[in-house]
């Protein structure tokens, strides 16, 4: 990790790398996606997008976040005191996996995507702000006004919400640390034409407002931001269709590396 937390295991971090091959089940080279998972402990939700998109073609890469996966020895994560050293480090981490995978000789360097669902979704908007180091991000169920979206949400952000008040962080303290991991500080730094929002219509977790607090900090066109008739967990019903349409994009987009707009 490129923003070491002092603990060697969650220092090494982890990417599953979900092979592209041709009809013949040979590796192929072919563009490439980093995957930010959600906060579920089993990554399933991103697993799947991972495999979904490997079977269309794009080599795909899992990033374990901080403490999860391979990178969690410990039975419990640090609590809500530790949430903007495990975010900026989780920051860090996207950011730098970008370099790892363009220098895999199978993976076509002239477009390598970031994708990122709920949580991962919220780590990728803020990574995107950074630098234009990823040429497309494709963003799922997520939002900005963190400190809104973890006063207001429900469930995933509930339990955030519970642990930093058992941590002791006060009212102002939230505000204040929140506020250093927040999307929209830097989102009109994002190059609104290669960034895909897709959010839920009743997402009680992640709620519109939020939402549309990123679309408009990003100047995201309509046509970016799409709607899906659905709240934070029945939404995955739309999945294959959505995957579907990001892998299209993924593949028609332009050689971003030689300047060919």
């Amino acid at each position: 990790s490129p923003l070491p937390s002092g603990k060697e295991s969650n220092d090494r971090v982890t990417l599953e790398w979900y092979l592209a091959r041709d009809l013949n089940d040979v590796p192929r080279h072919a563009r490439a996606v980093v995957v930010v998972h959600e906060s579920g402990s089993n990554m399933a939700v991103g697993r799947l997008i991972a495999r979904n998109l490997r079977l269309q073609g794009l080599h795909t890469f899992l990033i374990h976040l901080p403490y999860y996966g391979e990178r969690r020895q410990e039975k419990r994560r640090p609590d809500g005191s530790q949430l903007v050293p495990v975010i900026r480090q989780a920051i860090c981490d996207v950011r730098r996996a970008r370099d790892a995978v363009a220098a895999i000789p199978l993976v076509d360097q002239a477009h390598i995507s970031l994708q990122g669902t709920s949580l991962g979704g919220i780590i990728s908007a803020t990574t995107a702000g950074l630098d234009h180091g990823y040429d497309s991000i494709h963003l799922m169920l997520a939002g900005g006004d963190l400190y809104g979206l973890l006063k207001n949400g429900q469930r995933d952000a509930a339990k955030v919400r519970e642990d930093l008040e058992r941590a002791g962080v006060t009212d102002d303290q939230l505000r204040e640390i929140t506020w250093k991991i927040e999307p929209t500080r830097i989102a009109h730094r994002v190059d609104p034409q290669r960034v895909w929002l897709y959010t839920a219509d009743y997402d009680q977790v992640v709620p519109q407002e939020n939402s549309d607090r990123l679309v408009a900090a990003m100047r995201l066109d309509p046509t970016h931001h799409i709607h899906l008739a659905a709240d934070h967990y029945t939404g995955i019903i739309y999945l294959p269709f959505l995957l579907k349409e990001m892998a299209t994009n993924i593949k028609a987009a332009p050689d971003c590396r030689t300047g060919d707009q």
